[in-house]
């Protein structure tokens, strides 16, 4: 007697082949979690890359890869530049050591 396998319910025909037939197909299971995995559309990339024509500019273009990255970072997952308080920031960098711009 044939197996009959869902055609219409792809999680459940995956789940029967990843139980029934694993030894069989190893391969072919492989693909499939690899394929679950990989991206539908490259919409995240292309936000990525707009953002770095952002921040790389022709005036910027040697910028270091850690300091790139940071801003990048900052610029696609921090807050809103508007929400962003910037006197924190401010008296953070200075704390960091003495600086002639703020010398009386």
């Amino acid at each position: 007697m044939q197996q009959a396998y869902p055609r219409d319910n792809f999680t459940l025909l995956w789940k029967l082949i990843n139980t029934n037939h694993k030894a069989t197909v190893p391969n072919l299971i492989t693909l499939a979690k690899a394929a679950v995995v990989l991206p539908v559309n490259t919409a995240i990339c292309e936000r990525r890359f707009s953002a770095q024509n952002k921040v790389k500019t022709s005036l910027r273009n040697r910028l270091e890869e850690a300091s790139l990255n940071r801003l990048l970072t900052i610029l696609v997952e921090g807050p809103p530049f508007a929400k962003f308080d910037a006197s924190e920031a401010l008296k953070l960098w200075q704390s960091r050591k003495s600086r002639r711009i703020f010398q009386v």
